[in-house]
């Protein structure tokens, strides 16, 4: 994006604090999908373990739990980091499409 006339720093500062806040209120949504949703039975599976070494059973299945749904993406770009990243790029693409459609409007307004 850029701006279509030069606006001043606090306005700009406003504006990226509002498409910040945009993000950000969508990130839920792709948290409970990802960490509870998608990976119910996961769930379920890591707490059955019982008796002696069982918490480090549980441990190293949620941790398997977490790699899977909310991977650190690196070099590799394997199924799950690119599914992650696609799914992140939906949240902000549409944050910025909805701040596209609020300054088109204002900018209407103000002319």
């Amino acid at each position: 994006m850029r701006w279509s006339i030069e606006p001043d720093a606090d306005y700009k500062r406003e504006a990226i604090e509002h498409l910040k806040m945009a993000v950000t209120s969508r990130l839920p949504e792709v948290v409970r999908r990802r960490i509870r949703e998608q990976p119910q039975q996961a769930w379920q599976e890591a707490w059955l373990p019982r008796g002696a070494g069982s918490t480090v059973t549980r441990r190293i299945r949620i941790d398997g739990i977490y790699q899977q749904q909310v991977p650190i993406p690196d070099a590799r770009g394997d199924q799950s980091v690119l599914q992650f990243m696609e799914d992140i790029e939906q949240v902000v693409q549409r944050a910025l499409d909805q701040f596209k459609e609020q300054a088109e409007t204002h900018t209407s307004e103000i002319t």
